[in-house]
């Protein structure tokens, strides 16, 4: 089995903090990695909600960190 690895260049956005949480956005500067990060999300978006509580995936590339959730 031969494996491969890829860069990916994710730009991610601070939007808002309110309290503690972080309102953050994200987006990909090549359309071809747009174009797998769609087919991807949604196993991703399970992943993360799973092993990080403290992330909160919205609708579109927005996602919250809710920081108070986050153990020291």
């Amino acid at each position: 089995m031969r494996w491969h690895t890829i860069d990916v260049v994710i730009n991610v956005s601070l939007d808002k903090i309110d309290g503690t949480d972080l309102f953050l956005s994200y987006n990909y500067p090549s359309s071809k990695m747009d174009n797998i990060a769609k087919g991807t999300l949604p196993l991703l978006r399970s992943r993360i909600s799973e092993k990080l509580p403290m992330i909160e995936m919205l609708d579109g590339n927005n996602f919250v960190v809710h920081l108070n959730s986050v153990s020291q």
